[in-house]
C-alpha cells in the first residue's frame, strides 16, 4: 500500500436533520458552541440545531423535534420548507467515527431566547452555550462553523430564497 493510502475506517453510520434559524430582522443565525467531551484539547466548534433522527422520522420531523429540544423553538414542518442542503460529514466524536448524512432546512423568523426543553446529560456536556452571530462573526470565526458553506448559503436563502436544487457539501475530518 502506498504511503499515502490509508486503511478504511469502520464508521457509524448517521442520519441527521438540522436548521439553519435566521433573526428575520438582524440577520443573525442562531448557532451552538460545543466541544467533543473525549477529546477537549481540538477546541470549540460552532454548528446549527439538529441531529440525529429516530428511524421512525423522516427529515423534516426530525428538524422539527430537534428544534425544540435543544432550543425551545416549536415550528410547523411547513415552515421549514424545502430541504436547502444535504451534507455527508465523516468526523472523529465522542471516541467513534462518525459518518453523517443530513439535510439542512432553513428557517426565518422573529429572534427568541433560546431554551433547551430536552437535552441529554450528553448534549448538556457537548454544547457549551447557544448564541445568535451575524454572518461577519461566522465569517471570521476562530472556531470551525460546520456546515462550511453556512455564511453564503444563508445569504443566497435571504437574497434569493431556499436554493434549487439544494447545495450540497461533504467534509472529510478524519
Amino acid at each position: 500500500m502506498p504511503a499515502d493510502d490509508h486503511p478504511p475506517h469502520s464508521f457509524v453510520e448517521r442520519r441527521g436533520a438540522r436548521v439553519i434559524v435566521i433573526d428575520a430582522e438582524s440577520r443573525e443565525v442562531l448557532l451552538m458552541r460545543g466541544a467533543d467531551p473525549s477529546d477537549r484539547e481540538r477546541g470549540d466548534f460552532w454548528i446549527t440545531p439538529g441531529g440525529g433522527i429516530d428511524e421512525h422520522e423522516d427529515t423534516s420531523q426530525g428538524a422539527v423535534r430537534e428544534l425544540w429540544e435543544e432550543v425551545g423553538l416549536q415550528v410547523d414542518i411547513t415552515a421549514l420548507g424545502p430541504v436547502v442542503l444535504h451534507r455527508v460529514g465523516e468526523f472523529s466524536f465522542a471516541g467513534e467515527l462518525v459518518r453523517q448524512t443530513e439535510s439542512y432546512y432553513a428557517v426565518v423568523i422573529s429572534r427568541f431566547e433560546p431554551s433547551p426543553q430536552m437535552v441529554t446529560a450528553f448534549e448538556e456536556d457537548v454544547v457549551q452555550s447557544i448564541e445568535w452571530r451575524s454572518l461577519a462573526e461566522i465569517a471570521t470565526s476562530a472556531q470551525p462553523v460546520y456546515p462550511t458553506c453556512l455564511v453564503p448559503l444563508v445569504s443566497e436563502v435571504l437574497s434569493n430564497g431556499p436554493p434549487m436544487p439544494p447545495w450540497s457539501e461533504e467534509q472529510r475530518l478524519v
